[in-house]
């Protein structure tokens, strides 16, 4: 059974290689919410301005993870709208562009979660993405 404090530490200093081990030997590692406020590996990192790392990671998570949620809605894409983390929001679209669609709990478009968290780079950035790709 995988450790949920474990994978917050390691994913708070940056120990990659801890990370790893995990992941290869822990199913489901990816899916476990390892904060209080429903954070999953992924999340964090996005939170945490962390790309290098969410790069990686995003090696070991499928569709589901990319897609699932906090506790109060928000996906990795919505994070990195909210805290202006442009390079993850670019990964996160890359990997699965129907991202720039979801809505959080509150029914808000994503790219006015950047919008209302005055993110200016990361919402003219998401804007043109949701034009681009025809959304």
């Amino acid at each position: 059974m995988t450790n949920r404090k474990e994978l917050y530490d390691a994913n708070i200093e940056g120990h990659w290689w801890k990370i790893k081990s995990i992941l290869k030997n822990g199913k489901g590692a990816t899916k476990l919410v390892i904060s209080d406020n429903g954070d999953t590996l992924l999340h964090l990192a996005v939170r945490k301005g962390k790309n290098n790392f969410m790069k990686e990671l995003l090696k070991f998570i499928g569709n589901e993870e990319i897609e699932s949620k906090t506790f109060e809605g928000h996906t990795t894409l919505h994070i990195a709208a909210i805290v202006g983390n442009k390079d993850a929001a670019k990964l996160l679209v890359e990997k699965r562009k129907e991202l720039l669609v979801n809505k959080d709990h509150k029914s808000n478009i994503l790219v006015m979660s950047a919008y209302w968290s005055n993110q200016v780079n990361t919402f003219v950035y998401l804007w043109e993405a949701m034009n681009d790709k025809g959304f």
